[in-house]
């Protein structure tokens, strides 16, 4: 008997070339007796945000919902088997005034309103009345939504007493699965679990994301609280550039930035701010953390100019970027975080990245949240703009294109394109709207990853012409609205997922929306891959190179049978990186793997089984452009199928090969 608990098994049948994805959510749970506490912080919350300002709270801080009806926390908690429980809600109420709840568990309403009075300071953590509840074997759902215009108190957490059990929550993306050893139906706290991913026939593992990212398929877990994770698997031979640019800003010639100018590498504000003012090219390099003083500043940038986080940490914080009457800036590889003030964000007009009657811009590779007003405002007649493999999450109006129904200077301008990108609704007061809110131009979104939409996807607005390719819609409220009766907006949609997401699925005037491919090139990547490839290749990563670099000779790194050759020179336009498919195939002990860089780049060839292990590195350093081929000898590897992952800076490549002996 399996003592893996498997909640639901969700399939989704997805003719894709002749292979089928399968979709798999498994629960496993953890038994922990005696007094049990569920942080506020690590729950859904709904308008409203995590402080830590003020003192005495347990846990990585308390929840401060927005003064008015409707906010609410609501808790997941997982039960070994069904019964009574004491619940218990821990808060501070600074004002005079109660501050009542509803308390609802499973949607049935246990007590319409909670007493939460005054604790005399916002410091003065204290204990609600006890609630006597039943809960279910399973996953139950504890909500306490405010009740009155003042909102609720400051929610630190929430205690049960009985026996109650976390979880670790996986979803799969692709065809394969995980298994867990120890496998028990439940564990003793602290138990460490080892999760194995296997690939599906023709999938190869990608990776672990969400409370911890890792690359292996073998994952070692304490469970100590809730853990949510998700194993992605890509089918062989799915190909993507995640650093190619695509799309509008490409429109009459590349966006370019600072290419070709002078580097230089800032740490401080007063730094950044000498170079982005200049009138000359710069390639500027972030290292580490700059707070923006005053709070909210948007510091105005320069044309010809390139702004590129140095590392995973390059972060600007608490202010922003003005890129207003510009031209060709590029902004890659930096986190733009924490210039927060209300929910609603009509208190400041603190943007990440506001672009005004500007051309050619690139945003590639950033991670944005917690901002008061958009994460990225484009508008006033702003043109040949692309973002492309970001992560967007913890905000409410995320991306504006296009301020208002009467700016019709936008009308003719405003061509952007949003591909790939990962817009995350899991955590903090999730991902609201506006992704993006579209008005007068031509906007192309495609193979991008919607995740938990709270109220809508992307909204055709006033003379919008919207087209929306290939993306993968999960959880999500209203995937794509039109909005503007009487206006002569357009929007297609074409070849979407919708997993669990209903609503608005709306189109209008679909066969007059442009085309984009008549404007620029691009392909299209299933919509059954885009989690993975999104969910592994969007955001801030560790390094991403500008131009060539100097490189000595490319040599492997393994087993001493593994020769390289190169095969010829990089030719001008050439494509790249490619991996080509290997040859012989299948082998008998020997093949070829051969691969196209367009530009001196770091290289890395790993080899995995069927099941998606780590069998070996074939080669690890920095090569040259032009084509390359690796003479791979198997060794004592028994006959199967195995897969060549290429990794680069750009891309993450897969082929299958078939040994038989």
């Amino acid at each position: 008997m399996s003592n893996i608990l498997i909640l639901s098994h969700i399939e989704i049948n997805l003719l894709m070339k002749g292979y089928i994805l399968f979709l798999i959510l498994v629960v496993y749970s953890l038994e922990i007796n005696a007094l049990n506490v569920f942080q506020a912080e690590e729950a859904t919350i709904y308008l409203g945000i995590v402080e830590n300002e003020h003192a005495g709270y347990t846990g990585s801080g308390y929840v401060n919902g927005d003064n008015m009806a409707g906010s609410y926390v609501e808790w997941k908690v997982s039960m070994a088997d069904s019964g009574q429980q004491v619940l218990t809600f821990y808060f501070a109420n600074g004002s005079t005034d109660n501050r009542p709840m509803e308390i609802r568990i499973n949607g049935e309403v246990i007590n319409p309103g909670l007493s939460f009075p005054g604790s005399g300071d916002w410091t003065n953590w204290q204990a609600s009345a006890e609630l006597n509840v039943v809960l279910n074997k399973g996953v139950n759902l504890i909500k306490a939504t405010a009740t009155t215009a003042s909102g609720g108190p400051n929610l630190d957490r929430i205690e049960l007493t009985g026996e109650v059990n976390y979880s670790i929550k996986l979803v799969t993306y692709g065809s394969g699965n995980v298994t867990a050893d120890p496998e028990q139906d439940y564990y003793v706290p602290g138990t460490m679990v080892t999760l194995t991913a296997h690939a599906g026939e023709c999938y190869s593992f990608q990776g672990w994301r969400g409370d911890v990212s890792a690359e292996d398929s073998i994952l070692e877990v304490r469970v100590d609280s809730l853990v949510n994770l998700a194993a992605f698997f890509l089918r062989s031979g799915v190909y993507t550039r995640t650093d190619a640019q695509l799309g509008w800003s490409t429109y009459n010639g590349l966006t370019t930035g600072g290419t070709g100018g002078t580097e230089v590498t800032v740490s401080t504000q007063a730094e950044l701010a000498t170079y982005l003012s200049s009138s000359s090219k710069y390639i500027i390099r972030i290292e580490g953390t700059i707070e923006v003083e005053p709070f909210g500043y948007e510091m105005p940038v320069g044309s010809n100019t390139t702004l590129l986080g140095a590392g995973d940490d390059a972060t600007i914080k608490g202010g922003g970027l003005s890129i207003s009457g510009v031209n060709n800036v590029v902004v890659q590889n930096l986190h733009f975080r924490d210039a927060f003030v209300t929910f609603d964000g009509k208190t400041t007009d603190n943007d990440a990245i506001e672009i005004n009657n500007s051309t050619h811009v690139w945003i590639n590779h950033c991670d944005f949240s917690h901002f008061d007003d958009g994460l990225i405002d484009i508008k006033n007649a702003a043109d040949f703009i692309t973002v492309s493999w970001c992560r967007f999450h913890n905000h409410n109006k995320v991306m504006l294109i296009g301020a208002s129904d009467d700016d019709t200077q936008d009308m003719g301008h405003l061509s952007v394109t949003v591909h790939h990108n990962w817009f995350d609704g899991e955590g903090g007061i999730g991902l609201h709207q506006r992704v993006p809110r579209v008005r007068f131009g031509k906007v192309h979104v495609f193979n991008n990853f919607y995740n938990k939409m709270v109220i809508r996807g992307p909204m055709a607005a006033w003379d919008a012409d919207l087209v929306i390719e290939n993306c993968y819609f999960r959880d999500s409220k209203d995937p794509h609205p039109v909005e503007g009766n009487g206006s002569d907006s357009k929007l297609r949609a074409q070849g979407n997922i919708y997993d669990n997401s209903s609503g608005r699925i709306d189109t209008k005037n679909a066969a007059n929306a442009f085309d984009p491919s008549s404007f620029y090139s691009y392909e299209l990547n299933e919509a059954s891959d885009v989690p993975s490839l999104v969910m592994i290749g969007a955001g801030v990563r560790d390094k991403i190179e500008i131009g060539d670099s100097a490189a000595g000779p490319c040599t492997p790194v393994g087993m001493e049978a593994h020769t390289l050759k190169r095969e010829g020179a990089c030719r001008e336009g050439a494509p790249g990186p490619r991996l080509d498919p290997v040859y012989p195939n299948p082998f008998h002990g020997q093949t070829n793997i051969s691969f196209i860089l367009n530009r001196t780049s770091a290289v890395r060839l790993e080899l995995y089984d069927a099941r998606g292990r780590k069998i070996e590195t074939i080669l690890d350093e920095i090569c040259q452009a032009g084509e390359n081929r690796i003479e791979f000898n198997a060794g004592m590897l028994p006959s199967g199928v195995y897969f060549c992952r290429m990794i680069t800076p750009a891309a993450l490549l897969t082929e299958s090969m078939l040994l038989l002996r």
